[in-house]
């Protein structure tokens, strides 16, 4: 489990325990393994953590990268700047991309099928099908 996780090996001494074993390979973690390593955990267990607040979890993940602030005047410059230009040519490879990473819907496989409220839905309503509305 610690090798798929991508902990660093450590010296097997047989005089050590299952649970001192341990330990001497979460010390050999440094703070540039911990990304990775949280990661493959992600990876390997995401299916398991069904209950999990994803958004919290994602913030715990970025929370020391150093981020830009950007103004909301910029934004909305940009978006003025950008409202009516051709961002994409199919809609679906977007709305894929949105379900994948914002909805939390997915998870769950779309048993349930798709919710009028959620994120790619509001897209498909507000942007795909009425592109000519300005939002303010």
């Amino acid at each position: 489990m610690l090798d798929a996780l991508g902990i660093p090996p450590a010296f097997d001494d047989p005089k050590l325990t299952k649970a001192e074993y341990i330990e001497s390979r979460f010390a050999l973690v440094t703070d540039r393994d911990l990304a990775p390593i949280a990661g493959n955990f992600l990876r390997l267990h995401a299916r398991t953590f069904v209950t999990v607040d994803w958004f919290e979890l994602e913030e715990l993940c970025w929370v020391a990268t150093p981020t830009i602030t950007i103004s909301k005047r910029t934004r909305y410059q940009l978006a003025k700047a950008l409202e009516g230009a051709g961002l994409y040519l199919r809609a679906s490879p977007f709305l894929d991309l949105v379900q994948r990473l914002w909805e939390r819907e997915t998870v769950f496989g779309g048993i349930f099928g798709q919710a009028e409220g959620t994120l790619s839905a509001q897209v498909r309503q507000h942007i795909i099908r009425n592109p000519n509305v300005t939002v303010r």
